[in-house]
């Protein structure tokens, strides 16, 4: 548990994780990304939360 009480997620307390390296290569063959407009709102969602000294993690799912 962080100072705050929220659950804090490390590389020692989860089962599997991407590295800078594996997360950059997703990235670079357009497995992972956003478009513009998705990256321009989610731009907005992290100024604020570092504005705000917070945390946040951001999961979307798409409806089939």
């Amino acid at each position: 548990m962080g100072e705050n009480g929220g659950k804090v997620i490390t590389q020692q307390n989860v089962d599997r994780y991407f590295d800078n390296t594996s997360f950059k290569t997703l990235m670079m063959q357009g497995w992972v990304g956003s478009h513009v407009v998705q990256s321009m709102v989610l731009e907005a969602m992290i100024e604020k939360t570092l504005a705000e000294g917070r945390s946040a993690v951001v999961a979307i799912r798409k409806q089939l």
